[in-house]
């Protein structure tokens, strides 16, 4: 009889065992199924983003190309060398591009907008010391101006200045809560 329950015993630990990784396989069956529909789902947003993002670029183009035949129409209207900064500097890729374009939109016109324009392209470069130059002129044009500190904020953030960066958003936050109408001087400011 003894070895009868010790068979007895045995076969019910494996029947336990088993029963354990059939569980086991269940759930992580279950874990995978979900993690396989996850995956589904971020590509199909990414392939949206992708399809988005092209169509920014193929209209950003056309926008460019335009303001290229303005700029030759009107060569000493400020506004389209400023615009052809701002669409070098959108098409991200290209932001050295840009800073022949503003400089020529400042020696027509000193503004905050393309101090701002120029600062970000200058970020984009990871040429930091000569953007927070450059911002800190548009600041002292436009004192006023929320979104100049913001990108001053993101330039101090790329060089690992937490303290500075603390600071422009207090002084950020406090324009934009006295300000109803925060007015944005750049399309895309900062989306990079």
């Amino acid at each position: 009889m003894t070895e009868f329950t010790a068979l007895k015993n045995r076969l019910e630990r494996e029947k336990r065992r088993l029963e354990r990784e059939r569980s086991a396989r269940k759930y992580a069956e279950s874990i995978l199924e979900a993690k396989a529909l996850e995956l589904y789902h971020a590509n199909e947003e990414l392939r949206q983003l992708n399809e988005n993002l092209e169509q920014k670029i193929a209209q950003r183009t056309v926008e460019l190309e335009k303001a290229k035949v303005a700029a030759e129409q009107f060569p000493e209207n400020p506004k389209f060398p400023y615009s052809i900064g701002t669409l070098y500097t959108d098409l991200s890729s290209t932001p050295e591009l840009a800073i022949p374009h503003f400089d020529k939109s400042l020696k027509m016109e000193k503004s905050s907008k393309t101090y701002f324009g120029k600062s970000l392209a200058l970020m984009k470069m990871n040429k930091l010391d000569e953007s927070l130059l450059t911002i800190s002129i548009a600041i002292k044009i436009s004192p006023e101006e929320a979104e100049l500190y913001n990108l001053r904020g993101q330039i101090f953030h790329k060089k690992g200045n937490t303290e500075e960066v603390e600071k422009n958003r207090e002084i950020y936050n406090s324009l934009v809560s006295n300000n109803t109408t925060v007015r944005s001087l750049h399309v895309n400011e900062t989306k990079n």
